[in-house]
């Protein structure tokens, strides 16, 4: 299910926003720059939303320990929202063991949209300079 709402008040576009990369096969060689960089299956979800945490709601370590061994990707909220999503906190669906479960955010477009553009505003996102993969 898409966000229902957009928390612009409350996550700024300056925000930072985690991605834990779950699969290594979400990460690929960018045939321009040469460096890797996430493949927009990586912010995709089979529901039209994806879960991300707030940097600095949550550290960065934190997120390591809970997913140790998992690749994570860094991606500002403005870079989001100029793709046409939204982002909206669900505390309730946060890992039990996160410290903040305000920090657990999920990302999507306002409404349903086809699949197609779906994908196209994701490759948008991931192929943004200011993405960073650590």
């Amino acid at each position: 299910m898409p966000p229902r709402a957009d928390d612009v008040d409350g996550i700024h576009d300056d925000c930072r926003l985690i991605r834990v990369l779950v699969k290594a096969s979400w990460l690929q060689l960018d045939k321009n720059s040469g460096n890797l960089r996430p493949t927009s299956d990586s912010i995709q979800d089979g529901n039209s939303e994806a879960s991300f945490f707030i940097e600095g709601e949550v550290h960065i370590e934190e997120i390591q320990g809970l997913f140790p061994g998992r690749r994570l990707v860094i991606i500002p909220a403005a870079i989001l929202r100029e793709a046409g999503f939204w982002i909206e906190r669900r505390p309730d669906e946060a890992p039990d063991n996160l410290s903040c479960g305000e920090a657990h955010v999920v990302v999507g477009p306002p409404r349903e949209i086809p699949r197609n553009v779906y994908i196209r505003a994701c490759r948008l996102v991931v192929k943004n300079p200011a993405v960073v993969i650590i």
